[in-house]
């Protein structure tokens, strides 16, 4: 997180604060269920319960796509 935003503040790419500001939430958040394992633990567990594992899935499939978007804004901006 720290490269990115020394490469925020030390070169001049458009938009990307964007990327800069999404990547930072991210690891924040991953950060978060790093530290909290078991919360995370259960939020997993209780998403596989429910509905055959349906719910985990679609997650699974946001994430794939975010990542996706993520990229692709990446390259065309820079």
């Amino acid at each position: 997180m720290a490269i990115t935003w020394y490469k925020e503040l030390t070169t001049n790419i458009p938009y990307s604060l964007i990327i800069t500001i999404i990547f930072s939430l991210t690891a924040i958040k991953a950060i978060f269920f790093i530290f909290d394992y078991e919360k995370f633990q259960q939020w997993v567990a209780g998403m596989l319960a429910k509905e055959d594992g349906k719910k985990i899935v679609l997650v699974d499939i946001l994430a794939g796509v975010f990542g996706l978007i993520v990229f692709v804004t990446s390259i065309i901006i820079f």
